[in-house]
């Protein structure tokens, strides 16, 4: 069963909120900080990335640019050194220069190594 730590709860929302703003400004420092090397995503296509690249699409180099990134609804779960995220988000941008929206459920998993957190996964499901 899960534990309560507020702390560490309130640390991975925060971590949540820079992944996003991350995102927004394509900022690849601080998404490879965020990230474990071994870090694998699922997008809502099903589509599978690894950390690598990942960080070639925030670089710019898969035509992707996300204009407005809005997390609701977020809940953390800790298991001492796993915590697990599941939220929505409505998401906004282009992709080769066609607009897209949609809203979607997300899991983000973090795990703590050498004493602080990381992402070693994601997922996203699209909403109808």
């Amino acid at each position: 069963m899960p534990g309560h730590d507020a702390t560490v709860e309130q640390e991975i929302l925060a971590l949540d909120d820079l992944w996003a703003d991350a995102r927004l400004r394509n900022d690849v420092d601080t998404y490879d900080h965020l990230t474990a090397d071994d870090f694998l995503g699922i997008n809502a296509n099903g589509g599978v990335a690894t950390k690598g690249e990942r960080l070639r699409e925030f670089a710019g180099s898969t035509g992707v640019v996300f204009t407005s990134i809005m997390s609701a609804e977020r809940v953390v779960r800790v298991y001492r050194d796993v915590a697990v995220l599941t939220g929505r988000t409505t998401i906004t941008g282009c992709r080769d220069d066609r607009p897209f929206d949609g809203a979607y459920r997300y899991t983000h998993v973090f795990a703590r190594t050498h004493g602080r957190w990381q992402a070693v996964s994601a997922h996203m499901s699209r909403l109808r």
